[in-house]
């Protein structure tokens, strides 16, 4: 069955005639007739009864126009989403990050995306652990940091509500004076860490948290949130930290010498996830996976 076949006898039953149906369809009552003879005859049915008193719909045409009626529901329903979907499609995209992608590849990716999509608003929201207490179903997208404990941890909790995808592996960093002793070594392991201060950026402050509980405690100078403060302290010997690849990538003191950066080793957590989430829930825009294509290529050119 057609769609304008379906649509004429809907129309038929309504105005009792063909003659009124082809009145308010604006097209001739041969169209619909030959219409509708035509789908009696390809399936050996009859429809309707006709008379000069009108069109009534047989025993086995009831049955159909019954039918006829739920997928016309049915078609009203869709295109109601189709206008729905169109109208967020063209609205927002709404992110919630981990700080390190905001610091390293986010900004890059938005940049390009808003060239080719001008007419989405981006929303951006900044936040350390963004499975607990953020709803993602209010979101579009999550960026997360994680070990790759933690991010199998994530996987097997939430696997059912959320969809979780890889785009890169990392490694944390130990960052020293150019002048400290530890700038010499080719690595360090947290027994290293213990005789020296140590500036904790905000964002780092959990995997601080596990070195001491398993370590023991370490000599704290600061905790700060902004990165250019903590990179100070290290860049004039008063401090160490521990910073992600991600971000000491860009950092002005590691590229020119004044601060070095080293691999943490010996520690099960040193190695890092970087992923995407999105809930299951939540209507897969094209936008978002728009945004998505282009995530992925500004991680795997490194262009950012």
């Amino acid at each position: 069955m057609q769609m304008n076949q379906l649509e004429y006898i809907l129309e038929v039953r309504k105005a009792g005639s063909i003659s009124n149906a082809a009145q308010n369809l604006h097209v001739s009552p041969a169209t619909i007739s030959q219409s509708i003879s035509n789908l009696e005859k390809k399936y050996g049915i009859k429809i309707f009864n006709r008379s000069r008193h009108g069109t009534e719909p047989t025993e086995l045409g009831k049955k159909i126009l019954e039918e006829a009626y739920k997928i016309k529901d049915q078609l009203v329903a869709l295109e109601r989403e189709i206008e729905l979907q169109t109208t967020l499609e063209s609205k927002e995209l709404k992110i919630v990050s981990h700080p390190s992608p905001l610091q390293s590849f986010l900004p890059s990716a938005l940049a390009n995306f808003k060239k080719t999509h001008p007419n989405i608003d981006i929303v951006l929201k900044e936040h350390l652990d963004i499975t607990e207490p953020i709803n993602l179903e209010e979101f579009d997208i999550g960026l997360v940091a994680a070990s790759p404990q933690t991010w199998l941890k994530l996987i097997n909790l939430y696997k059912n509500d959320l969809h979780f995808e890889t785009i890169l592996q990392g490694k944390l960093y130990v960052c020293t004076s150019k002048n400290s002793s530890l700038a010499f070594k080719d690595s360090l392991s947290p027994d290293d860490l213990y005789h020296h201060p140590h500036a904790i950026y905000t964002i780092i402050k959990a995997v601080y948290t596990d070195i001491i509980n398993e370590y023991g405690s370490l000599k704290i100078l600061l905790e700060s949130n902004n990165s250019e403060i903590i990179m100070k302290m290290v860049c004039n010997g008063l401090a160490i930290t521990i910073l992600s690849d991600l971000v000491i990538k860009n950092e002005p003191a590691i590229l020119s010498g004044d601060t070095v950066a080293i691999p943490l080793v010996d520690y099960e957590r040193a190695n890092l996830t970087y992923g995407f989430i999105r809930s299951k829930k939540r209507y897969y825009s094209t936008g978002a996976r728009d945004f998505l294509k282009l995530l992925r290529s500004t991680v795997q050119t490194g262009n950012y």
